[in-house]
């Protein structure tokens, strides 16, 4: 998956300090911004840094559908219950709860 959207500027940039000092900043990691998914590997932690940051800003649909699914599935589950109480005629009834559940979890990215 490549992320090759274009920068996006402010309406407001000439007239907000904030928006054109943001807009500045985006150009300037928009070089490291721009490389796509597969260079990562090959990028050093400052530019990883930068191609997240100009991504989350410019990109945020394509990062969410760059989230992995998280599937989880039960292969057994067991339980019982026993409980203590008092009845009539002063006899007691016990209770007991114990659980178990077994389960796998998978961690999926998109192709």
């Amino acid at each position: 998956m490549q992320l090759t959207e274009g920068t996006v500027t402010s309406s407001r940039a000439q007239s907000v300090p904030a928006d054109r000092q943001r807009d500045e900043v985006m150009k300037c990691l928009e070089s490291a911004g721009r490389r796509p998914v597969a260079e990562l590997s090959d990028m050093s932690d400052a530019e990883r840094c930068k191609w997240l940051f100009w991504n989350l800003h410019q990109n945020l649909d394509a990062m969410r559908q760059m989230e992995p699914a998280l599937q989880a599935r039960v292969n057994s589950m067991q339980y019982s219950v026993l409980d203590e109480s008092r009845v009539t005629d002063q006899r007691e009834l016990s209770k007991r709860l114990d659980l178990e559940c077994r389960w796998t979890m998978e961690l999926r990215f998109p192709d």
